[in-house]
């Protein structure tokens, strides 16, 4: 990924999706990246100011603060048995939207709902890694 392409997805993808979430929940949407280079160079930092995007701070090297590691893991596991037709990007594509719909809304929710403790569990244990 560069930054360049992440910008690509930002203005494709991110933005309509984050004012659609803005419209329906309002100020309280944040955005949440981890310190990845192309999340943090300057382009992309001036593209999402200038579009009002709400940034949530994030510390670096923290995998088991954030929820979508879980879940990346999940689809993993469910286009891995798939694996041995993929064998080109459509496939992977074609894999992956499969995939999404297996996943239960309420695997998602408790995904959302684990945050709290998972800061609560990163502040006991001195910023060290957790059961996360």
């Amino acid at each position: 990924m560069t930054a360049k392409r992440y910008k690509y997805v930002l203005q494709r993808l991110f933005i309509p999706f984050y004012e659609r979430m803005r419209a329906k929940y309002g100020d309280e949407v944040v955005m949440q990246e981890d310190n990845a280079p192309w999340h943090t160079a300057k382009i992309i930092t001036k593209y999402l100011k200038n579009k009002k995007v709400r940034r949530m701070k994030w510390p670096p090297q923290s995998p088991n603060l954030n929820p979508i590691e879980n879940l990346w893991k999940h689809i993993k596991d469910i286009v891995s048995k798939r694996r041995h037709e993929i064998r080109n990007t459509k496939d992977m594509r074609l894999a992956l939207q499969v995939a999404w719909p297996q996943i239960d809304e309420d695997y998602l929710l408790k995904l959302c709902d684990s945050v709290p403790r998972r800061w609560e569990a990163c502040l006991k244990n001195k910023g060290g890694a957790t059961k996360y």
